[in-house]
């Protein structure tokens, strides 16, 4: 960690450095040997945090601007809404469920917010505001896992199918949920819901509990 930031949702905020998005090698296991060694920093056993605390994630690539990134990975974000679903709600993270592009520096219609959306393009790169807190090492390794997939599969497979891309991060997703498979196959029949949510604007029954209707104002109820 690079230090920490006063944030006024949950007092403080731990911030990493930038870390290299890698794929399994002994360069990522030197990854995962700095979170085991900041445990006490990321683990809820030592370092409590509660659900008004959010796990802010950013990404970059080389090569790409934000706007670039952003329009490459929403093709396979819906997992990210899955997982997080219950955040939908949350002020400061809810809008723009679209995940599309706007200059902020141009404001947004009356009921958009330049700031509190789901993924918001920084121009260096994307920062997804939507995951929860992390509580301890092992969820952070996962998403560091999950993370690595999206950008990977959008950039480097950008015309692959969605099966495809499920097949590739399942066995991540049945970690997170304790090979627990019932659970793990409700997780990705929201996530094609939500992706034909952002793909097209439509927010089907099964998901339409989880999305903030202020939220929703350009969308249609299916």
């Amino acid at each position: 960690f690079c230090g920490f930031e006063r944030d006024g949702s949950c007092g403080y905020e731990a911030v990493t450095h930038i870390l290299p998005l890698l794929a399994p090698s002994v360069w990522r296991n030197k990854v995962y040997d700095m979170m085991h060694k900041a445990s006490k920093i990321i683990d809820d056993r030592y370092s409590p945090s509660d659900s008004k605390c959010g796990g802010h994630i950013s990404i970059g690539c080389d090569g790409m601007d934000g706007e670039e990134l952003l329009s490459k990975v929403r093709k396979f974000s819906g997992i990210i809404y899955a997982l997080y679903k219950r955040r939908l709600y949350n002020h400061y993270c809810r809008y723009n469920l679209g995940m599309n592009d706007f200059d902020s520096r141009w404001g947004w219609s009356t009921y958009n917010n330049n700031k509190y959306q789901v993924a918001l393009d920084r121009g260096f790169g994307v920062e997804f505001r939507l995951p929860s807190r992390f509580t301890s090492v092992k969820s952070m390794m996962r998403r560091y896992e999950l993370f690595y997939e999206l950008v990977d599969f959008s950039v480097n497979n950008p015309k692959g199918s969605q099966a495809k891309f499920f097949a590739n991060i399942r066995p991540i997703v049945m970690s997170m949920y304790e090979n627990d498979s019932v659970r793990v196959d409700e997780v990705f029949t929201d996530a094609a819901s939500f992706q034909k949510m952002i793909n097209t604007g439509k927010i089907t029954s099964d998901i339409r509990k989880y999305v903030d209707p202020d939220a929703a104002m350009d969308y249609r109820w299916v």
